[in-house]
């Protein structure tokens, strides 16, 4: 519960070329068999090889004090327990240690004080001791092996002893040696290659008893129950009523934190009895469908105070674990870190401070579709957005068309009223940014199919209040691109239009298909604020800043630099416009930060 001249070189060569060989591990395994190989290296793996065995030819046939060896290092690699040998006097004819365990495991019985070690074994022997070893297995973990009728099926039956007649039964019907044409062949022998393999074969099957994991059925659930002094909890699984119990060792006490049933873990405590509870517990996650524990001070490499499970949500089933500082590390199931957070942090509010710890507060809006004038007349949905205060929205934003009309054509569009698409909720009310507050990062996409003008041009706008229908009717900012003219500018309307920063377009950015790239940033002096904003095109060769942070204008006074007004505040709605253009938006992002 609780792994130097031209012939020196040349006959360098050679001797290599000879020695490769097929290795697993450490151990050479060429000496057996091609089709032997992938099996034996397997079983090498699994720890199941004994060193006497290592040097041996594994074609040769199998005796009885190396197959002693083998069954014993399969008895002590399940159970994790190294056997004692029996004493030397037990045995005149031999004091290996491994024929000497296995008779302590009354595996190799042996007769008159002999146990005739270079004998090869026969198939009826190795039937017979691989019996005893899972016997020996199954007694070691409490379970019982299941009876056969006792009745051989194979054609060659009288020739197997009586006393193999119950061993060779449960090999033959469990599949785990069957012989040839229906013959068991009980006298022959069988070579070291083929007892690794089926050792090998066994150990698969079984190794469910030393992982914990033989009576797991978890289709129908489980439950749980600690016991009234504390002692220990059990596992009940619902499908066949078999149990596990879980005890924290002599002198502690456990205590259930919580359990996620949705993932099978069962979070506890242990406490020894004579250490004060805070500084003398440890915690642990209990994985049902492995019987397997984890200490959680280990693993997170601190001392856990306590941990909670969330238990609704987003973020259901993660859990709060609180070291002896003042912060909460939030995990998931997996014992993965979501995140860090600070203050007073419970399961009922655990959802929302994870929210806005991984998803800060931000005014969002991504087309899925291109939204794409005339054929579409305005329409676009997008299916995700946060609203300016974290919280994330599941209803779909909608938009208003300022300047079209349900009826609207392509010939509208064209003649240059200048319609405007305004982010707003579902009861048309515009979302707004406040930068006065913070800083806005906008990243947008125009593609202009037709133009019909030479000052065609589209974009978005900002801080947009009282808009109204019609060019240039509303108060607010636009950055837009004439694709025309290779101009990218920023102007500001306020019911009238005033050009306020101009940059050209490089000739190696496409005019009619670029990405912009905006940041607005608010700073602060003696109370009042002042906006710093730059443009930037991405373009395919290379990025090019066409208007670089320069001084927009503050909220303290006027300011004519640049053509800038003064502005009482870089506040409103946010959309998308055109001018005198047939365009597509196919990316459009805005994020307050």
């Amino acid at each position: 519960m609780f792994k130097k001249s031209f012939k020196i070189i040349l006959l360098m060569i050679v001797v290599m070329a000879l020695s490769i060989t097929s290795f697993a591990g450490g151990w050479d395994v060429s000496s057996a068999s091609s089709w032997a190989q992938p099996e034996i290296e397997e079983a090498y793996a699994y720890d199941l090889m004994p060193y006497k065995l290592m040097s041996s030819n594994l074609k040769n046939k199998i005796t009885r004090a190396e197959f002693a060896s083998l069954v014993v290092k399969m008895y002590e690699t399940i159970t994790s327990k190294i056997v004692e040998p029996a004493s030397l006097d037990t045995f005149t004819d031999t004091d290996d240690a491994d024929v000497l365990k296995a008779n302590t495991l009354g595996i190799m019985l042996g007769s008159n004080k002999q146990a005739k070690p270079d004998d090869l074994v026969t198939r009826q022997q190795m039937a017979v001791m691989y019996y005893r070893t899972l016997s020996k297995v199954y007694d070691f973990f409490g379970e019982e092996m299941e009876n056969t009728d006792g009745v051989l099926t194979i054609n060659d039956k009288k020739s197997i002893a009586g006393w193999a007649v119950e061993a060779v039964d449960y090999i033959n019907e469990n599949n785990i040696m069957k012989g040839s044409n229906g013959n068991f062949n009980p006298a022959d022998n069988a070579p070291i290659e083929q007892a690794v393999i089926v050792v090998k074969r066994i150990y698969v099957e079984e190794k469910d008893l030393a992982e914990g994991t033989r009576n797991i059925d978890l289709s129908k659930g489980y439950t749980y129950k600690l016991d009234a002094y504390g002692e220990n909890f059990t596992v009940t699984y619902n499908a066949n009523g078999k149990t596990e119990t879980i005890k924290p060792g002599d002198n502690s006490v456990l205590g259930i934190y919580g359990n996620d049933a949705e993932n099978s873990k069962i979070y506890y405590k242990v406490v020894d009895k004579d250490v004060n509870e805070e500084t003398g517990a440890n915690s642990y996650s209990y994985d049902v469908a492995t019987n397997e524990s984890t200490c959680l001070d280990d693993y997170f490499g601190y001392e856990v105070s306590t941990i909670a499970l969330i238990d609704r949500g987003t973020y259901k089933n993660n859990i709060l674990v609180y070291p002896y500082e003042d912060t909460v590390n939030v995990y998931t199931d997996k014992l993965e870190l979501v995140c860090t957070l600070e203050g007073m942090v419970t399961s009922e509010n655990a959802n929302t401070m994870i929210d806005n710890k991984l998803n800060p507060p931000t005014a969002f809006m991504e087309f899925e579709n291109r939204l794409l004038y005339g054929s579409n007349k305005g329409d676009a949905t997008s299916t995700s957005y946060f609203n300016l205060y974290g919280g994330k929205e599941s209803k779909t934003i909608q938009q208003q068309m300022l300047g079209l009309n349900p009826c609207s054509t392509m010939q509208d569009i064209e003649t240059g009223n200048g319609p405007m698409l305004l982010a707003c909720d579902s009861k048309g009310d515009n979302y707004k940014l406040d930068v006065s507050m913070r800083s806005i990062d906008c990243r947008f996409q125009v593609k202009t199919t037709n133009t019909h003008d030479e000052a065609a041009n589209a974009g978005i706008v900002l801080g947009v209040y009282k808009p109204g229908t019609g060019n240039d009717q509303y108060h607010g900012y636009y950055i837009g691109i004439a694709p025309k003219r290779k101009e990218v500018y920023i102007g500001r309307c306020n019911y009238d239009w005033n050009r306020l920063l101009t940059a050209n377009i490089p000739d190696y950015i496409d005019p009619y298909d670029c990405r912009v790239h905006v940041t607005l940033k608010t700073s602060y002096m003696f109370g009042s604020s002042s906006y710093n904003l730059t443009v930037t095109l991405e373009g395919e060769m290379e990025d090019a800043v066409v208007i670089d942070n320069k001084y927009l204008g503050s909220t303290s006074g006027s300011h004519t630099s640049y053509g800038a007004k003064y502005i009482p505040g870089f506040s409103g709605a946010f959309g998308i416009r055109s001018y005198k253009s047939d365009v597509e938006f196919p990316y459009f992002e805005i994020t307050r930060r």
